[in-house]
Order: structure tokens, then C-alpha cells, then sequence
């Protein structure tokens, strides 16, 4: 929501930004303490307001909850001297990423690369890998380099998309695709999920109105002109 409005109607000045970001970061670690133990010490409140005060180590908390240092150290740990380098292993279940496991039950195996998989095979830790942690157990440093800067080409490229635009319908699907939408096997999975169906959603519901189509179809022919 943050992202529309920011996109649509006003910009959000990155102090504002940064302070929700502090506040949505400390609740999830507040909640987090509660899923995993079921109660804390203080009240919710109190215990907010207490990591709130302490920026620093509500990151920190963040950080180690999620394992994201772990699990780079870990890559850069195994590959290339403990392990061979993947050289694409990590997309290899895309091909079969549409076919229902109720059709095939066995398709992903347990020998797979993926980035969420990585991490637990090499020591057990149930952590994704960020991309360019993922590019680097691929191909080595050059694929960091590489794949950094072809992202970067994407995102450049997207946004032109949007700014040439300038309707609603077509920044819902730039919001939708910069929150869920990454290279990797997960990021991937999740725009099939997400940014397809609300494409399809928007294309059924725009054509039964001519006069007011989404520029959203037509984009690249208004950038052309």
C-alpha cells in the first residue's frame, strides 16, 4: 500500500520511509517471540516500545532470526573448495514448475538447488540464500557481476515500462512484480501465483470496457510514439 501511494499519489520522504520500515521490522520480532514461545515477559507494549528504543539490535534480532548471514557464510564457506560450483542447478525445476504435484508427486525430488534448498543441504539450516548469494554458488564472482547487472537492465527497463504509462492499472502490476518477483526459483514461484493471475484478472476486466482500456496492453506502442 505504501508502495501505490507512493507511486500514485504523493512521494514518501525515505526518513518516513526508513521509521515504518524500523516499525515493521520490531513488530515482526515482537511476533516472532510469540510464535515461538507463545508468551513474552512484558507486555506487548512495553516490550515494543523497549526494542523500538534500540535500533540497532532490533536489525540485529532481525538478521539472526532469519539466518541471511548464516546462510551466505555458508555458501562462501562450501563453494568452490568443499563443492563444485552449481552452474545453473538452481534453475534447473523450472522447466516442471507448472506441472501440479498432484500429477507428479516427485517432480522437485531431493536433490535439487534451489535457493531455499541450498542452505539446508550443505549444513541443515532451513534458510534461503539471497540472489546474489545464489549467483556466486552458480558461477562464481563473475556470475555476481554478471547477473547484478542484468537485473539492474531489468529494473531500468521496468520502470521506463511505468513511467511511459502513467495509469493506475499498470503501477498495481509494477508494485505487484517489485514486491514478489525476483530470479530466483522462489521469486519466481511467487509471481505465477501473484503477478500472472492479477495480469489475467486485469486484462478480462479492461477488455469489456474499449473506451477506458488500460494503457497497461499498450504501453510499448505508446513509448514508441
Amino acid at each position: 500500500m505504501l508502495m501505490l501511494f507512493h507511486y500514485r499519489w504523493r512521494k514518501v520522504p525515505l526518513v518516513l520511509f526508513l521509521g515504518l520500515l524500523l516499525v515493521a521490522m520490531v513488530t515482526a520480532n515482537v511476533l516472532g517471540t510469540f510464535r515461538s514461545s507463545g508468551h513474552v515477559e512484558t507486555t506487548f507494549d512495553d516490550e515494543f516500545a523497549t526494542r523500538i528504543s534500540r535500533p540497532g539490535e532490533a536489525m540485529a534480532e532481525h538478521a539472526t532470526d532469519r539466518d541471511r548471514l548464516t546462510a551466505q557464510a555458508a555458501v562462501l564457506h562450501y563453494f568452490p573448495d568443499k563443492r563444485d560450483f552449481l552452474w545453473g542447478e538452481s534453475w534447473a525445476p523450472l522447466p516442471t514448475m507448472l506441472i501440479p504435484k498432484w500429477i507428479w508427486a516427485e517432480k522437485h525430488g531431493d536433490d535439487l538447488w534451489t535457493d531455499t534448498r541450498i542452505v539446508p543441504r550443505l549444513i541443515g539450516v532451513q534458510a534461503p540464500v539471497s540472489f546474489p548469494t545464489m549467483l556466486y554458488a552458480n558461477f562464481s564472482w563473475v556470475g555476481v557481476f554478471v547477473g547484478m547487472y542484468l537485473w539492474g537492465v531489468f529494473h531500468h527497463n521496468l520502470y521506463a515500462w511505468h513511467s511511459a504509462a502513467k495509469d493506475p492499472l499498470t503501477t498495481l502490476m509494477y508494485v505487484l512484480t517489485l514486491a514478489v518477483f525476483s530470479p530466483a526459483f522462489l521469486g519466481i514461484s511467487a509471481a505465477l501465483q501473484y503477478v500472472v493471475p492479477m495480469l489475467v484478472v486485469i486484462y478480462f476486466v479492461t477488455a469489456r470496457a474499449p473506451s477506458t482500456h488500460s494503457t497497461l496492453m499498450h504501453s510499448s506502442r505508446t513509448r514508441r510514439d
